[in-house]
C-alpha cells in the first residue's frame, strides 16, 4: 500500500505546458512556466520567497541576530554572524565551497580515479566521521616525503617537476629540506654537522 506521501504525490497536478512533467503550482503552470506565487513588488516578476517578496525586496530568512536584517544561510544566521557551512578540515574556519571543502584544502584531496574525497573510509562510525573531517598526508597531493626531499618525488606531470631535478647529483648533497625551514634549532644542527 503507497503511503500518503506517495498518493499525495500522485494526485498532484502536472504543469498543462506540453511535455513538461512539473508540479504545477498556480494557474495550472510550474514555477519555471509562470506558476507560483510572484513578487508583490511593482514590476518584479521574480518568484516570492515570504511575505509576498522576493530576495531582492525582502523576501527570504532573515538572520535571527539581534537588529541584523541580512539573509539567514544556515542554523538561522547570515554568515557574518556564524551562519554558513565551514570547511570539513579540524581548525579550518573558511566557508566550504568545493565538495565541504575551502578552496585551499579541496587541492589537498583527489584520489587516483579523478574524484574528490577527503580520505578511503574504513574503521567505525566514529573512525569514520573523523576522518571524513581530516585530511591525511598519505592522501594529499604534496606528501610528507617531498616536504623531507622535494628531488626524490617522481611526478606524473611534467610541468610540475621541481627544477632541482634537472641539476645533477653533486649539486643535490648540498638540497635542504623543505622541513627544516620549519625548526629552526634542526637547522642550525644540520649546518653544525656539516662543518
Amino acid at each position: 500500500m503507497p503511503s500518503s506521501n506517495a498518493r499525495r504525490q500522485a494526485n498532484r497536478a502536472r504543469c498543462s505546458i506540453p511535455e513538461c512533467g512539473k508540479f504545477a503550482q498556480t494557474r495550472k503552470l510550474c514555477k519555471a512556466h509562470g506558476g507560483g506565487s510572484r513578487c508583490h513588488h511593482p514590476n518584479c516578476r521574480k518568484l516570492a520567497q515570504s511575505r509576498g517578496l522576493c530576495i531582492a525586496h525582502g523576501g527570504g530568512r532573515r538572520c535571527a541576530f539581534d537588529n541584523c536584517s541580512k539573509l539567514a544561510q544556515s542554523k538561522g544566521y547570515c554568515i557574518s554572524h556564524g551562519g554558513g557551512r565551514r570547511c570539513h578540515v579540524i581548525d579550518c574556519d573558511k566557508f566550504a565551497q568545493i565538495r565541504g571543502y575551502c578552496k585551499s584544502h579541496s587541492k589537498f584531496v583527489e584520489l587516483g580515479s579523478g574524484s574528490w574525497s577527503p580520505v578511503s573510509i574504513t574503521g567505525s562510525t566514529t573512525d569514520s566521521f573523523l576522518m571524513k573531517r581530516t585530511i591525511l598526508p598519505n592522501n594529499s597531493k604534496i606528501s610528507i616525503d617531498f616536504l623531507i626531499n622535494p628531488c626524490s618525488m617522481t611526478f606524473d606531470y611534467k610541468e610540475v617537476v621541481p627544477s632541482c631535478l634537472h641539476v645533477t647529483n653533486s649539486g643535490l648533497a648540498h638540497q635542504r629540506s623543505l622541513l627544516s625551514y620549519l625548526d629552526t634549532t634542526k637547522t642550525l644542527i644540520a649546518k653544525q654537522t656539516r662543518t
